[in-house]
């Protein structure tokens, strides 16, 4: 009884100071307040590197000076800055995987391609009336469409297993069917690139993934995550993944400190 009495008062303390640090607590031993450690230990020119992963690049110049301007001769070490798209990029190169990531000018020709394949009843009557191709604006709505079906981990096997009537998203289903298939195996992008490291971090008790993983975390044993209001399901996975790591600590800082 009285064990259990000692763990709830240390986890009741944990959960106060995280309330109070505006920290949300994902994985193994934080430090708390978390901005107190990072700031530690780039005093002390510890050896072990924080990795900070915020919403924008703005964010991360931001944070960056203002960590640097807490640096003896402005020279740091002990952590690095990074957007959440940024970070995934640079462990998907580390993977050394075969796949590029598409730029989106070839992104555009893709959908240009497939809509000329697979026509769009609402809009292919004007389009055929005008002897024009499909705009750059449908294109772009359409990319951007895809892009968020993606991000919400909607495949287009979800699509028809879970809308009853798809006389309206029978166009749609059939362009993102066709958009994954002229990716094969020689594309991504960047919502796929996100499942794939969500897979590479599931795989990390395989030797080949561990010993490609290795340059790029050596050294890391803390990752924190600042100033997202809200995450979409694939970077959940990321995030999810991500903390199956061993010997790195995982956290989310709500606010980004001045």
């Amino acid at each position: 009884m009285a064990g259990r009495l000692a763990n709830f008062a240390k986890q009741s303390s944990l959960l106060r100071s995280m309330i109070n640090s505006n920290t949300i607590l994902v994985k193994g031993d934080v430090p708390l307040p978390i901005e107190d450690e990072i700031l530690q230990r780039i005093r002390q020119r510890s050896r072990n590197i924080c990795q900070l992963i915020v919403p924008t690049q703005e964010a991360a110049q931001k944070l960056h000076r203002y960590l640097l301007s807490h640096v003896p001769n402005s020279v740091a070490t002990s952590y690095r800055i990074s957007t959440f798209e940024n970070f995934v990029r640079h462990v998907y190169r580390s993977t050394n995987s075969k796949r590029k990531l598409i730029s989106p000018e070839l992104q555009n020709l893709f959908f240009s391609h497939i809509l000329q394949q697979n026509p769009m009843p609402l809009f292919q009557s004007r389009w055929d009336r005008l002897s024009v191709m499909p705009p750059i604006g449908t294109i772009s709505h359409l990319s951007k469409a895809i892009a968020k079906l993606k991000r919400n981990a909607v495949l287009p096997e979800t699509l028809k297993a879970n809308v009853k009537t798809r006389d309206g998203l029978n166009s749609i289903i059939a362009i993102y069917e066709a958009y994954q298939d002229q990716l094969g195996e020689v594309y991504i992008d960047q919502p796929g690139i996100y499942t794939a490291v969500s897979d590479v971090f599931s795989q990390i008790n395989s030797e080949s993934v561990h010993k490609q993983l290795k340059p790029y975390f050596q050294g890391v044993d803390l990752v924190v995550l600042i100033g997202f209001e809200t995450f979409f399901p694939i970077y959940l996975k990321t995030l999810i993944s991500l903390s199956n790591l061993p010997g790195i600590s995982v956290a989310i800082l709500l606010d980004i400190f001045p």
